[in-house]
């Protein structure tokens, strides 16, 4: 196999990576947020809990810097159902 053989399907294999991390966030914006929402007592607990979990999985700290997912989760609230095409 050539450099560029094993460049193009290292390239491959990464957007791969890129397209399962970005379902998994999708996954708990959709199903895990209002869950957390739900459970929690008020919204900043939700919030605190989605962001230990953010912090906590690889399919977010990966493409995100602890400020921006502060950001992020900071600025959820409770109907939140976010497009998340650039996460």
């Amino acid at each position: 196999m050539s450099n560029g053989d094993k460049k193009q399907k290292k390239s491959v294999f990464r957007r791969m990576g890129d397209a399962v991390r970005k379902k998994q966030r999708e996954d708990d914006l959709e199903i895990l947020w209002p869950q957390l929402v739900k459970a929690s007592i008020n919204i900043g607990q939700a919030r605190t809990a989605f962001f230990l979990h953010c912090t906590t999985n690889d399919h977010w700290t990966n493409d995100y810097t602890y400020d921006e997912l502060a950001d992020f989760v900071g600025e959820l609230e409770p109907e939140s159902r976010i497009d998340i095409e650039d996460a």
